[in-house]
């Protein structure tokens, strides 16, 4: 496991993050955002392990502060997916 991989995971057990609020996906090839997650923006995520977490829009995860999204989609009006790329 990676130092980024542990640091997203501990962020979203510190925060209580159930499993409705984040997922984790191994891409065997390139996916397309808006038809694999239903994100407003069509994004193509290179094949690999990604985290996403969801995350409304103003509120503040304060675990997640100094970890950097590779990637912010929206989804829905309110909401927003966090990706991290977790790939070895």
């Amino acid at each position: 496991m990676t130092l980024k991989t542990f640091k997203v995971l501990d962020a979203i057990n510190r925060e209580g993050l159930d499993n409705t609020q984040w997922n984790i996906y191994m891409h065997l090839k390139p996916v397309n955002t808006g038809e694999f997650y239903g994100t407003n923006e069509n994004r193509t995520l290179p094949a690999g392990v990604w985290i996403g977490v969801y995350k409304k829009r103003g509120d503040t995860l304060y675990y997640f502060c100094c970890l950097k999204p590779d990637l912010c989609l929206d989804i829905f009006e309110d909401e927003e997916l966090l990706f991290y790329n977790v790939s070895d």
